[in-house]
């Protein structure tokens, strides 16, 4: 098992607010434990020092949906499997 951790970010991206540490075989099975946790955030996926994927909130009004939903963009994501 690889150790990840599961960064949770300020309402605006600025800074850390905590982190989730996380245990997985690859980055894929690592990318669907952090889909499965309830983000209210944006998130990272990290491996060591290698970003795994980023998850910005994406604000209502950008997907004209009603103000109670949000959605989450992938923004950045590095596809590699190797571990470091």
């Amino acid at each position: 098992m690889t150790q990840y951790r599961l960064y949770y970010r300020t309402d605006q991206n600025v800074s850390i607010r905590g982190f989730e540490p996380l245990e997985a075989d690859s980055d894929a099975a690592a990318i669907n434990g952090a889909e499965a946790r309830q983000r209210t955030l944006g998130v990272e996926l990290w491996c060591a020092n290698r970003l795994v994927k980023r998850w910005d909130l994406v604000q209502p009004a950008e997907l004209g949906q009603s103000d109670d939903v949000q959605a989450f963009r992938i923004v950045s994501e590095v596809t590699s499997d190797r571990m470091t």
